[in-house]
């Protein structure tokens, strides 16, 4: 399966709320492209969660993303990530907050490992990864 392999999904009818005048808005994510648990990050063992101000168009396409607070590393791949998606709502001028979860749980394998990924909702994202195992020394 492609790392960066984009889903269609129709419709997510889920409820969040966005920032700024206090509307509600129901939002449902019709485009996303799979996050990615970086193997730099894993390698180094880092987890964390990424906190994300995503600026929504008119037509639900992500405009502008500010990262708010971070974990080392992972902020670049997530900001990344998030402008690819889609929403079905369009708040045009609203900002969504976003949160990516990268954990490292399991057993430790060698090599790049593809995360499972879960879109707990419209805008929280888990990305699990097993932890990896040191390199056997070379000498």
């Amino acid at each position: 399966m492609n790392k960066l392999m984009t889903l269609t999904i129709l419709f997510v009818s889920l409820s969040s709320t966005f920032s700024g005048s206090g509307s509600h808005c129901a939002i449902g994510v019709r485009k996303l492209t799979m996050p990615d648990y970086p193997n730099v990050a894993r390698l180094a063992q880092i987890s964390g969660d990424v906190h994300l101000m995503a600026s929504i168009t008119s037509d639900g396409h992500v405009e502008a993303v500010n990262v708010v607070d971070r974990a080392p590393i992972l902020a670049k791949y997530a900001r990344r990530n998030l402008l690819s998606w889609a929403f079905t709502c369009q708040p045009n001028g609203r900002k969504l907050q976003v949160v990516y979860h990268y954990r490292l749980q399991g057993r430790k394998i060698y090599g790049i490992v593809v995360p499972t990924v879960s879109l707990e909702t419209p805008n929280e994202i888990l990305i699990v990864s097993n932890p990896p195992l040191p390199m056997p020394d070379q000498g």
